[in-house]
């Protein structure tokens, strides 16, 4: 397995655990969450993994508001986010 192959693998294991551990009501699919995966490091392959952590951990606590649903926009809008507060730093 590629090193890019296991980052995708870690990235969909946090998206699937966001997705069973926080109430809301509309959740992922196994495909989406996959899909998902794999465009946060076709995006965002350049972050830290702890980076990437670091803003499922806010989702999971509820610093990072979600509108009733956990979907690949919320999470890559997240990332962006958070990417823009890094690179002003």
């Amino acid at each position: 397995m590629t090193e890019i192959a296991k980052a995708v693998k870690l990235i969909a294991l946090y998206i699937a655990t966001l997705n069973e551990e926080i109430n809301i009501a509309d959740t992922m699919s196994e495909k989406s969450i996959n899909i998902t995966a794999i465009r946060v490091i076709q995006k965002y392959g350049y972050l830290k993994l702890s980076d990437i952590i670091f803003v499922f951990n806010k989702i999971m606590d509820g610093e990072i508001k979600l509108y009733g649903s956990l979907s690949r926009r919320e999470i890559m809008g997240a990332l962006h986010d958070h990417d823009k507060l890094r690179s002003m730093r």
